[in-house]
């Protein structure tokens, strides 16, 4: 009763209200950020611990359960919970609402600190992580192509697709999922190297000594300094199947092709004697699947401030 005696005594003073109200909305509508979630710390923290070779029992005894036991004394956990595979040790912990995140990854790291010496000698340092909903990926981008594979459309991904979202305004990081790297796979046949009498290992050093980049000196003249570098660094198939692995001799080496022994070859041994160079993936550990086509996704993860909806668009 009081307000609308109150708005009927003065209408201007109301007519005045309702537009600022009303300008107010439309500013609104335009200013404000629109958020899936509202921006908090999440208090989680992540400790993985690589211990290569190790199988899951083994991670569990001597890397999970010796770190569960120092961390569990830090103040303001409410759970624990663990993983142990394969090569890795996996522990989640995640704290009450009013622990400070930032503190309680701090007070983490000093307890494993306190027990590292009772890891396994060949244990890699624990990683302690602390997770942020702001470093998870809003949105997914996928690419497949059925004349592509997925390593020639991870490089064009790389080439001409990761530099145009990285420019785009609020992106702050992409991850890209099911990837594939290129490298170089060199497949030793034994039967040529036993003919040949080398070994694996001095394929190996071959391989480190002549695919170096070595600095060669410098030019110095009277007003400028040129830097020299001996450019033996391989990157093509064809310049390593000429890399030589054996320059020749003339010791016997046995034949697993005949009776008795053959004179070492007086001539040099090339990589393409001893085995087939190709280029190929590396070591595939993930994949991505849509359709049942293999495919590559790239997730787009915003700036703290950044707009989810204006980078969707």
């Amino acid at each position: 009763m009081f307000l609308r005696d109150f708005c009927i005594q003065r209408p201007v003073f109301a007519i005045v209200i309702n537009l600022f109200l009303l300008v107010g909305g439309f500013y609104a509508i335009f200013t404000l950020p629109v958020r899936n979630l509202p921006q908090f710390d999440i208090p989680v923290v992540v400790v993985t611990t690589n211990l290569p070779g190790g199988s899951a029992e083994l991670i569990e005894r001597s890397v999970t359960t010796p770190i569960e036991q120092a961390i569990s004394q830090v103040d303001g956990i409410d759970y624990i919970a663990s993983t142990s595979s394969a090569n890795l040790s996996s522990i989640q912990m995640v704290f009450k609402g009013n622990i400070d995140p930032a503190q309680a990854a701090s007070d983490v790291r000093a307890k494993i600190n306190q027990v590292q010496q009772q890891l396994p000698v060949n244990a890699q340092p624990p990683v302690v992580q602390q997770i942020s909903i702001d470093s998870q990926p809003i949105l997914y981008l996928s690419f497949r192509d059925p004349n592509r594979s997925a390593l020639e459309i991870t490089d064009l991904i790389n080439r001409r697709i990761r530099p145009m979202l990285s420019l785009a305004p609020g992106v702050a990081n992409l991850q890209i999922s099911g990837e594939r790297k290129y490298s170089l796979r060199v497949r030793l046949d034994r039967f040529r190297l036993a003919n040949n009498n080398l070994t694996v290992d001095e394929v190996m050093q071959a391989l480190r000594a002549q695919n170096v980049d070595l600095p060669g000196g410098e030019i110095v003249g009277d007003d400028r300094r040129i830097s020299v570098l001996a450019r033996t660094l391989l990157s093509r198939p064809a310049e390593f199947a000429e890399l030589v692995v054996h320059s020749g001799g003339d010791s016997a080496a046995p034949s697993i092709f005949g009776t008795g022994s053959q004179q070492g070859a007086s001539y040099p041994i090339r990589l393409r004697d001893v085995a087939d160079i190709e280029v190929a993936p590396e070591s595939i550990d993930t994949g991505v699947r849509i359709d049942g086509a293999e495919a590559v996704a790239v997730g787009i993860v915003r700036q703290s401030d950044a707009n989810p909806v204006d980078i969707s668009r």
